[in-house]
């Protein structure tokens, strides 16, 4: 049986949590916070719960603790949701794949209710882990490798500052990232909006600290940098218009620049394949391989048009899930 999380089930999360895969490497690189944190403290949210959590327990071995998936809203924007956490791990279980398909249909068939209307799942690249979210509906729609450095240092000379991002910006942005972003991509995120804060192309953001600037040529945006600072580390976002390629190692310098002014703290910056120029730029700077995803999307409210993919020749044939939705209260 599946359901969404209540009261009684809080201390089979604080077990389960210690055998789960997180899946937002955004969160849980710098910011991270436990499943049973997000699960508490949900309920704060001023709208709709910020975290959605659901739990699978046996029917015919009464509290044998099974699995759990959690959904967490992005604060700009309930509407949308990533899948944070779940568990437990594909290789503790040979039942585990199966597990997953049927929690992520689960967890889907309600968001919706909650107005949710599409949840983004960040999973590793070759790994058989994006198989139940394929067979649950899931599209993979972008890759992105993640470089990091252990103490980014400033660079040697002096770059051309970047300017703090401006309420004004706003259209300029807007053509920046309609340039930059590829049809399926505007298609699944859209492109920068006012509305979400100066965050688009995966620029969501919950944690404090977040700081927007831009790399500007005779009046024009070439280039957009966003620095997050988490108490772990940084995460540091680029995206550089296609026909200012050239401009990548300026862009990375300038950035270092700014983060050289918090503490010594590692650094993360994911670069997808669309802005593959960027990752020479910040390989010259002692960034290295980190990790590599593939970003997927479950749209609650009909299907999200993404060109074919290789992937979809890993799905496996899925079986039938029958989940009754439920009201009881979320945690």
């Amino acid at each position: 049986m599946i359901r969404p999380l209540g009261l009684m089930d809080l201390p089979m999360l604080a077990r389960l949590q210690s055998e789960g895969v997180p899946l937002d490497p955004k969160r849980s690189l710098i910011q991270p916070q436990d499943p049973l944190r997000a699960a508490l403290r949900a309920p704060l949210a001023f709208t709709c719960p910020s975290a959605h959590t659901y739990i699978a327990r046996a029917d015919v071995e009464p509290g044998r603790d099974l699995g759990f998936v959690q959904l967490r809203c992005r604060p700009h924007d309930p509407r949308l949701a990533d899948v944070a956490f779940i568990a437990p791990a594909l290789g503790r279980s040979p039942a585990a794949t199966e597990l997953w398909t049927q929690l992520l249909t689960a967890a889907c068939l309600d968001a919706g209710q909650w107005g949710i209307e599409r949840i983004f799942a960040s999973l590793p690249a070759e790994s058989q882990d994006a198989i139940p979210f394929l067979n649950a509906g899931f599209i993979i729609f972008a890759r992105e490798d993640i470089l990091f450095h252990r103490e980014a240092a400033p660079p040697a000379g002096n770059p051309p500052a970047l300017r703090p991002q401006r309420d004004q910006d706003g259209w300029a942005l807007q053509r920046l990232y309609g340039a930059l972003l590829p049809m399926g991509v505007k298609q699944v995120e859209g492109a920068w909006a006012r509305n979400n804060n100066g965050r688009s192309g995966g620029l969501e953001w919950e944690i404090a600290g977040a700081e927007g600037y831009v790399l500007e040529q005779a009046g024009e945006i070439l280039g957009h940098a966003q620095l997050v600072r988490g108490r772990l580390g940084y995460w540091l976002e680029l995206a550089l218009h296609p026909e200012a390629a050239a401009r990548a190692q300026t862009l990375v310098d300038a950035s270092l620049l700014l983060l050289a002014r918090w503490p010594r703290r590692p650094v993360y910056c994911p670069v997808r394949t669309y802005q593959g120029f960027l990752k020479p730029a910040l390989l010259a700077r002692g960034f290295v391989e980190f990790d590599r995803r593939e970003l997927a999307v479950f749209s609650t409210l009909g299907r999200v048009y993404v060109p074919a993919s290789a992937h979809a020749a890993r799905v496996e044939p899925r079986a039938e899930v029958s989940v009754t939705p439920t009201v009881l209260p979320h945690a």
